[in-house]
């Protein structure tokens, strides 16, 4: 590392005696800059692998974000939200595919939050009259998950998902949702949410006997 980066002071590169995360190295990095230059001092972490296409902007940015910090005594967080008007489309592609990765591979709560990111992006692929999003690639996936999927929170993050998107192919299963009574209560009120983003007019006497 120290190789590497010659033009670090050594006294300033960190190295971990054991791996222990993210996480942990932050802690270790933030203590050391406030024993160094003290407990008010702004610090800024970015990861190894991040990418800057505009450093000029970039720069920008983060004076931004460190004088909100010091204004507000809070963390900042920097990135370009990709479900947002104007996205480069390679880029939207390159997210799609990685949280389709993390959709079927992950673990935990990856997957769910890891739809609803598929979700953001698809109901801006619609807001922006593109179209629906991708079948294979966003909507076929979430649905699967949701089919698949027993734990009722990660089947209710699935539903907004799906409502999210706009998938009418959706709307058969969380109708099946709203009308078991024997599932979840938030579960059926996720469908029920997710049904009402999708607006199919086949769902309606679904949700009012459900108020009923």
């Amino acid at each position: 590392i120290r190789a590497a980066l010659v033009t670090v002071p050594e006294m300033n590169i960190l190295v971990e005696p054991r791996p222990l995360g993210t996480a942990a190295a932050l802690a270790w990095g933030a203590q050391e800059v406030a024993r160094r230059a003290g407990p008010h001092t702004l610090c800024c972490a970015m990861h190894a692998d991040l990418a800057v296409g505009f450093p000029e902007e970039f720069r920008r940015v983060l004076r931004r974000a460190g004088a909100v910090a010091e204004r507000e005594d809070a963390l900042v967080a920097v990135g370009r939200i990709v479900a947002t008007p104007g996205m480069d489309k390679e880029v939207r592609t390159e997210c799609v595919k990685v949280l389709g990765f993390y959709l079927e591979k992950g673990k935990g709560l990856t997957p769910p939050f890891a739809a609803m990111g598929l979700g953001l992006i698809g109901r801006q692929i619609k807001v922006g009259n593109e179209g629906l999003a991708d079948e294979e690639t966003i909507r076929k996936p979430i649905r699967d998950r949701f089919a698949e999927t027993k734990d009722a929170r990660s089947k209710g993050a699935y539903a907004i998902a799906s409502g999210l998107i706009g998938d009418s192919q959706a709307v058969k299963a969380l109708i099946e949702i709203l009308q078991d009574s024997k599932a979840e209560a938030k579960l059926r009120g996720y469908s029920a949410l997710a049904l009402g983003m999708i607006g199919d007019a086949s769902a309606q006497e679904a949700i009012r006997t459900a108020l009923t």
